[in-house]
């Protein structure tokens, strides 16, 4: 079954939107707390945002049409989530040990 453009489009315009949202967000955040690293919620949103980053390159994936393309690349961002969960879940175990 072949891809419509419209969905892989549809695809990357989240992906990029993502990436615009974001990096406002943390253009922002600085300006208005100065010690934003200290705050409460911090930990957690990094975490949320993170899981976030994590899964465009499956978004990625799937706007690829190669079969083989797309299977590299959900195999690397297959990697990349299970990456980024173990970083998570080690900071968060690290700062229930403290």
């Amino acid at each position: 079954m072949e891809k419509s453009n419209s969905t892989s489009d549809t695809l990357l315009l989240i992906v990029v939107i993502w990436m615009f949202l974001s990096r406002l967000f943390w253009a922002i955040i600085p300006k208005l707390f100065i010690e934003y690293y200290t705050l409460p919620w911090f930990k957690v949103v990094s975490a949320f945002l993170s899981l976030i980053w994590a899964c465009i390159p499956i978004l990625i994936a799937l706007s690829i049409k190669d079969k083989n393309k797309q299977l590299i690349t959900f195999v690397i961002g297959g990697l990349y989530i299970l990456h980024s969960i173990y970083e998570i879940m080690t900071q968060f175990m690290m700062d229930i040990n403290f």
